[in-house]
């Protein structure tokens, strides 16, 4: 797990230093509601899904999974 924190912090070391914005805060797209995330999932669904409606993945991800991930990016 260490091991997995220790990539994640250096590859979002990394994107920060060529100038990408790691959090959806950082986009200057104003105030990240949960319904604007919750549309997001939505329309990430409209693309792709699975015949049980989620997202495919080795782990499959529901529209509440979507919305969780992104709340944590915000």
């Amino acid at each position: 797990m260490s091991l997995a924190m220790e990539g994640i912090n250096r590859f979002e070391e990394f994107l920060r230093s060529i100038g990408c914005p790691t959090r959806l805060s950082e986009l200057g797209i104003g105030e990240i509601t949960e319904k604007i995330l919750s549309r997001c999932a939505e329309e990430t669904l409209k693309v792709l899904q699975d015949e049980e409606g989620r997202l495919p993945g080795r782990l499959p991800l529901r529209k509440e999974d979507i919305v969780e991930i992104l709340s944590m990016a915000t």
